[in-house]
């Protein structure tokens, strides 16, 4: 169990390394947040 939780973050943490290389232009990714449809049907 512990050796697979050691795997799964080492693997978070070289997805992070890798993805820090990247730019990503956060203006834009709000953008297409806000405009998404963020109502909720409860029914």
């Amino acid at each position: 169990m512990t050796s697979k939780m050691l795997q799964e973050r080492f693997s978070s943490l070289g997805l992070i390394n890798i993805e820090k290389d990247i730019n990503i232009d956060t203006v834009s990714v709000l953008n297409d947040f806000a405009k998404l449809n963020r109502r909720i049907n409860l029914i």
